[in-house]
This record gives structure tokens, C-alpha cells and sequence, in this order.
């Protein structure tokens, strides 16, 4: 089997560089044998498998979602949904997993909508939704672990390496403030929300429309966040309030994808 492949894999090496598919066939191939020779034939076996059973997922949800780009070694465990005309790019080697009760879902319902997500990001029952012409925007390296997150005819935006615990982000306020408010012609406002790099948004906090969080910065469990974090900060409580200056001089640091 290996032979054959090796076999391949030297016939490849002569085609025309420029054609993509021959190019990303023979880097498969490479890795393929790059894993074999340091694994036994039951973990070789067991490794086809695995991936086959990957490959078969996402190609029914590729089928299933023609307006979601899935990038490549894109993995989903467990429920997953998008409705919606709006469109969805998932970056390469993210992952989805759910557990139980929980899902990961996407909303989008109209075509202008779109949500983009960079690559290596892992989301555990992430919920995003995004109404009118709102875009949501997930930089590399996420880890979102039970969020809901809505933009509606504004936009949400994430830098890389943030980490989302079960927290909120809106940026509506659902209703208008006035007393007229269900005035089918009041509006309710809306402004979009940066969130920037290396941010950690803790369990149960909310982030309302208009704020800017700087990057590195904490935002404590339950936390209320209704006006701009700056950056390397502790913010907690409600009203929010920064409790702690986080140390810098460990910077520059090289994240880990």
C-alpha cells in the first residue's frame, strides 16, 4: 500500500505545478506518508478511518449549506445548523463540537449578512446570529466555549486569540428607549462592537452595543459592559469597574496555533 502510494507520489511530482487539484492531491499524499512511517498498521488504519469519517461530514454539510465556504480540515462533532440566505466562511481547521442539548447555530437570515470565522478556531455550542445587514467578524485562533453573539445592521468584531466563555454580545438595543417605543416606526440604535486581540470575555458577562475592548484585556464573570475597556486591563462587576493593570513585560509572546 505504502509503495503505491510512494509510487504516486513521484508521478505527481511531474505535473504541472500550477494545476491546484494535482498540487493539493500530492500534499495529502505527503503528509499521509509522513504519518505512516512514525505509526503502526492498527494506528494507520485507525487514522484512515478517522479522517474518511471527517471528509463524509463535511462534504453532507458542504451539500447541505451551498452558501457556507468550508475551509479545509474543517472537523464537526455533534449538532450543528445554519439558516439562513446570509453567507458563512469557516477558516481552515476549525472546530465545532457539541454536546447533549446543546448545538452549535448559525443564523443568517438575510443575503446581505455575513459571518466570517478565521482558521484553527474551536467553538463548543456557539450561537451567532445576524439580522438585516450585520456582519460578524472572528479573527484565527478562537476559542469560544457557549457564547451567543447577535449583530443586527451593525457589525461584531473579534481579533485573534480571543477566548468567549458563555457570555452575550448585542449590538441593539432590541427596543427603542423612548416611551413610544412600540411605534412600529421607532427604531431601536445600534452600534458595532471591537473586541481586540488576545481578549478573554469571562462566563455570564454582557457586552452592549458600542464598545471597544483593548486587546489583552479581561472582562470578569458577570460583568456588565456598557463603555470602552481599555487595553491590559481587569474589568469587573456592575457598573464595571478595572481592578488590576495586567503585567506587559511578558510581550512580545508567540501564540500557539
Amino acid at each position: 500500500m505504502l509503495e503505491f502510494l510512494i509510487l504516486n507520489q513521484s508521478e505527481l511530482v511531474c505535473l504541472d505545478n500550477s494545476n491546484n487539484f494535482f498540487v493539493k492531491i500530492r500534499a495529502i499524499v505527503g503528509k499521509l506518508l509522513k504519518k505512516a512511517k512514525q505509526k503502526s498498521l492498527g494506528q494507520l488504519i485507525s487514522l484512515v478511518c478517522s479522517k474518511t469519517v471527517d471528509y463524509l461530514i463535511i462534504l453532507r454539510y458542504r451539500l447541505q449549506y451551498p452558501n457556507v465556504k468550508f475551509g479545509s480540515g474543517v472537523r464537526i462533532q455533534g449538532k450543528f445548523s445554519v439558516k439562513g440566505k446570509g453567507r458563512v466562511e469557516i477558516g481552515d481547521y476549525c472546530v465545532f463540537v457539541s454536546f447533549e442539548n446543546h448545538s452549535n447555530q448559525i443564523t443568517i437570515q438575510n443575503s446581505s449578512a455575513k459571518i466570517t470565522i478565521g482558521s484553527y478556531g474551536f467553538f463548543n455550542s456557539t450561537t451567532l446570529s445576524v439580522e438585516g445587514e450585520g456582519k460578524i467578524d472572528i479573527g484565527d485562533n478562537a476559542y469560544f466555549n457557549n457564547p451567543s453573539i447577535k449583530a443586527t445592521d451593525s457589525f461584531i468584531t473579534f481579533k485573534e486569540q480571543c477566548i468567549v466563555s458563555d457570555a452575550t454580545l448585542v449590538d441593539t438595543d432590541f427596543h427603542s428607549f423612548t416611551i413610544n417605543r412600540r411605534n412600529p416606526e421607532v427604531k431601536a440604535k445600534t452600534k458595532p462592537i471591537y473586541v481586540e486581540e488576545n481578549v478573554w470575555i469571562g462566563s455570564q458577562s454582557m457586552v452592549l452595543k458600542g464598545v471597544t475592548i483593548g486587546k489583552n484585556s479581561v472582562i470578569g464573570a458577570g460583568t456588565i459592559v456598557r463603555q470602552s475597556v481599555p487595553a491590559n486591563v481587569v474589568v469587573i462587576g456592575n457598573p464595571q469597574q478595572i481592578v488590576k493593570e495586567l503585567d506587559t513585560t511578558v510581550l512580545p509572546y508567540e501564540f500557539p496555533k
